[in-house]
């Protein structure tokens, strides 16, 4: 088996539309987590009205701590215009534990207001890596380099963050760029099924991803298989497959792969969680 790590990525507007469903939905697939393969748990952002309270959170890492389980890993959108109290908020509920960590990112424009779209997202990157560093040591500090990968780098370079990529196709030949100067790890976030076959839903969350992604939505606007696209540009397939996949991705130079359950349910995180290769 190859030593390297995985995460689970959860998105906080799949886990209920309550505050009490969604703290429900976060602990279950924690516990799924747990008792998984798993090493990190990053919760990403979406919309303000989807985000897990602070409270929530803090409540999380210390059972992470109890339980010495995978590192909580938020992420905070430094275009949002929350920013300031968000980061504030969360990196005080960090700065406390051995089990969390920090990603940064510019924020996903659907998720943001037209004027929180404008706004430069470089200076607040580089003010989010720089406040990470100072306040949380040498823990885990994630940063998102779609479409900013030139600050991303200088994140990187100067705050010792890690560089996270979204899967896209011929993404490893830009890692190659960032590996020949930096000597941080390098992670990877990348949708997954496990299994021979999927319904509509997680049909419909893969092409939605793939749609976003520059290379991957010209591999499928050109291709009469999309199936067959999917297929060879995620992590789909059954467990060897799957395997096989992330073999490959190690080879390609990430160090941590972060795994989306297109199909957000506790048995695809076992299943990812069980791959050896």
């Amino acid at each position: 088996m190859v030593d390297f790590h995985r995460g689970i990525a959860v998105k906080p507007s799949l886990l209920g539309v309550s505050s009490c469903s969604k703290r429900e939905g976060l602990f279950r697939l924690y516990s799924a987590a747990l008792v998984s393969d798993i090493d990190f748990f990053v919760i990403d952002s979406e919309r303000v009205c989807d985000d897990v309270s602070v409270d929530d959170l803090a409540e999380l890492v210390v059972l992470a701590e109890e339980v010495d389980g995978p590192v909580v890993v938020p992420t905070v959108p430094v275009r949002r215009s929350d920013y300031p109290d968000r980061m504030r908020d969360i990196i005080d509920v960090v700065a406390g534990s051995g089990r969390a960590g920090l990603c940064i990112v510019a924020g996903n424009p659907h998720y943001l207001s037209v004027e929180e779209a404008g706004a430069r997202a470089a200076p607040l990157l580089l003010e989010a890596a720089e406040v990470s560093r100072s306040r949380l040591g040498n823990k885990l500090v994630l940063v998102g380099t779609e479409n900013v990968e030139s600050v991303a780098m200088k994140c990187c370079m100067r705050y010792k963050c890690v560089p996270f990529f979204l899967l896209d196709d011929g993404v490893e030949s830009v890692v190659e760029s960032y590996r020949s100067v930096l000597d941080v790890p390098v992670a990877v976030y990348a949708p997954f099924f496990v299994g021979n076959g999927f319904g509509k839903d997680v049909a419909e969350t893969m092409l939605a991803y793939a749609s976003r992604r520059r290379k991957m939505s010209e591999v499928l606007r050109n291709s009469d298989d999309w199936w067959g696209a999917l297929s060879r540009l995620m992590l789909v397939g059954d467990r060897f497959v799957v395997g096989e996949k992330l073999k490959e991705i190690w080879l390609d130079g990430f160090d941590i792969v972060v795994g989306f359950p297109a199909g957000s349910s506790e048995k695809q995180v076992y299943l990812f969680g069980s791959i050896v290769f």
